[in-house]
């Protein structure tokens, strides 16, 4: 199947955000929003807009992973000291923010604490399990209500595939973590123990791609109970001498290609089948490691987020955009645009005729009290009307996502047994 390769531009450079290493970079379902999270800090990006909508700056410890709920009102975010916390509607600033606080309604709570600094969090749309990597072990969690999680299992720790004499075992430390769409199974990669570096798995969980932490990536057969090597990938060309450090790998273009960070400050897209790399993304004119990268599709466009790390204050976060040639998807994408950028001004506009309503009506005419129950009530109603204004643009534009294959996660509430990666 021949098909043009999708060429990548900068769209937006971030800096100053993130005084340190970014760990974790991760696109809501929907694609409209980047979430970034580094030392002291989470930070929130509108893809469409290219802007930053709110931060969260954090002083007790360092947030080292996060991932996106269903939809992007939840965002599950684990820190260093293996708390757990959740912020909703994380996407929303300005004034509805400022109503929230002004009616004491918390958009972030803790929610767990796990042994270990957390390594890895995904979570299961159909199942609603949040999987967490923490130390050497892998919890399942599912929520009960709004502030109550319960265990619902702890994976076991996984088999060495080979034994020595006096050799003591290396603690399991999970570099990555997929939802199968097979019954009752998570797949898990721990380093030293078969996989050494960061993985990803394709949309259809039959491929896994491997960062090898030492001249590219080893792609493996998944099956429902084992593993089988196929064959390297090798990316030594576009390496520097340090190639031991890891280095995020994922799927993109419906499987068709790898993304993969990089050491040298020029994180590259590689074919699949022909092993060539089709373009490098010149994230940083020096050497530096490009570790953490992410993508998703938004309408006719493909977006790509890279982060460096060990930097310091120069620390980077760069957004970059591909666009398809059809006429027909670029001037949907150009009227898409255009209502997303006035549906806050017409949200904003809706809000203000609340305020007047309610003080021409409500507080003049003497119907309720500012602080009773029913005009808070009806003021509440009123607000929720204003937000759907402002996100009618985003489900709108969600119906005219081209749609990827998306893994199935399997329904079940057992996962008491992971996916045994042996050695073939």
């Amino acid at each position: 199947m021949n098909r043009k390769p999708w060429k990548y531009s900068l769209e937006r450079t971030y800096a100053g955000l993130h005084q340190d290493s970014v760990s974790c970079l991760a696109f809501s379902p929907c694609g409209q929003f980047l979430a970034s999270c580094g030392k002291g800090r989470v930070c929130i990006y509108s893809v469409s807009r290219s802007k930053v909508i709110r931060y969260y700056d954090i002083v007790d410890a360092s947030p080292v992973a996060l991932t996106w709920g269903d939809t992007a009102d939840d965002l599950y975010v684990g820190y260093s000291d293996g708390h757990l916390w959740q912020y909703q509607r994380p996407t929303q600033g300005g004034l509805r923010s400022m109503l929230a606080r002004f009616f004491s309604s918390a958009d972030m709570w803790q929610f767990g604490v796990l042994e270990g600094s957390i390594l890895k969090m995904t979570w299961g749309s159909r199942s609603r399990h949040l999987f967490v990597a923490h130390g050497p072990s892998v919890t399942v969690l599912r929520p009960v209500t709004k502030l109550a999680w319960d265990i619902v299992s702890e994976l076991d720790e996984p088999e060495l595939p080979y034994t020595a004499l006096g050799f003591q075992p290396p603690a399991p430390c999970p570099v990555g973590m997929h939802v199968s769409g097979r019954r009752n199974q998570i797949i898990v990669a721990d380093r030293d123990y078969g996989i050494n570096g960061m993985s990803d798995v394709s949309h259809d969980c039959t491929t896994l791609a491997a960062w090898n932490l030492k001249d590219g990536l080893d792609i493996y057969t998944l099956s429902p109970s084992m593993r089988k090597y196929k064959e390297t990938i090798n990316l030594h060309d576009n390496l520097g001498e340090n190639t031991n450090v890891l280095l995020d790998v994922v799927f993109i273009h419906d499987d068709f290609d790898l993304l993969v960070g990089s050491n040298v400050g020029q994180p590259v897209i590689v074919n699949l089948r022909s092993h060539h790399v089709i373009q490098r993304l010149e994230h940083s004119p020096v050497n530096c490691i490009v570790s953490v990268v992410a993508y998703t599709q938004l309408g006719s466009r493909r977006y790509i987020a890279t982060a460096d790390r060990e930097l310091g204050t120069e620390t980077r976060v760069k957004l970059w955009v591909a666009k398809t040639d059809s006429p027909f998807w670029n001037f949907i994408s150009r009227i898409l645009d255009v209502f997303r950028r006035v549906r806050k001004q017409l949200g904003t506009l809706l809000l203000i005729l609340i305020v007047v309503l309610v003080d021409r009506v409500i507080i003049q005419e003497g119907l309720w009290s500012w602080r009773s129950q029913p005009a808070l009530s009806f003021l509440a109603a009123l607000v929720n009307l204003a937000e759907g204004v402002r996100d009618l643009g985003t489900h709108f534009m969600d119906a005219s996502v081209v749609p990827e294959t998306s893994p199935a996660v399997a329904t079940s509430t057992s996962w008491s047994a992971k996916l045994k990666l042996s050695q073939v």
